[in-house]
């Protein structure tokens, strides 16, 4: 079972502009229901995207992600982890799952920006931090960064779809290629 509650003020969800995003799951696994054990998750995830100027499409945006697992064993490939977010764009500068645990704290700012004035072609800067609590004591021990630039190619002016393709460096030589349609969040 799952409580579920969001709030959205984005006009387009492919590109926010002076707006904002909150998203809260609890979610209750339950051996009544059919889990193999009962436990619980809380899922918090905030987004705000804060125009520049009048004069350009310059904006600055920002998207905090917590989310926690307590309450009994929940199975290892359901823990937190990177890039397990609801798109899958956690973590920029690591590969899916590098980091998992029984909770996680994510932060991320990008600064996108227009490159050409017809907006065809656009442009990202980005850095993020997460850490992920240690299975055993459930501490967080340690906070890796990433960072990285992008590109955007405008597929739709009308929806504001782009093509995104960002290359991201994370901690200990980790880095690559990342490909999304419309903006990583």
């Amino acid at each position: 079972m799952s409580y579920n509650l969001i709030y959205d003020s984005r006009k387009n969800s492919n590109y926010g502009e002076d707006a904002a995003f909150c998203n809260f799951s609890y979610r209750y696994n339950s051996k009544f229901l059919g889990s193999d054990q009962s436990w619980q998750s809380v899922y918090l995830e905030f987004k705000k995207y804060v125009k520049l100027s009048s004069q350009n499409d310059n904006v600055l945006a920002f998207w905090n992600l917590d989310w926690f697992s307590f309450g009994g064993k929940p199975p290892y490939f359901d823990l937190p982890s990177t890039g397990w977010d609801v798109y899958s764009n956690s973590g920029r500068g690591y590969i899916q799952s590098r980091l998992r645990g029984p909770g996680m704290l994510y932060f991320e700012t990008e600064y996108r920006f227009r490159l050409t004035k017809n907006g065809l072609f656009g442009g990202v800067l980005f850095g993020n931090a997460e850490s992920v609590s240690e299975l055993g004591s459930k501490r967080f021990e340690t906070i890796l960064p990433g960072a990285g630039l992008g590109v955007r190619i405008k597929l739709n002016k009308v929806s504001g779809a782009n093509l995104a393709v960002d290359y991201g460096f994370g901690a200990q030589g980790s880095q690559g290629l990342f490909f999304n349609i419309s903006e990583v969040f």
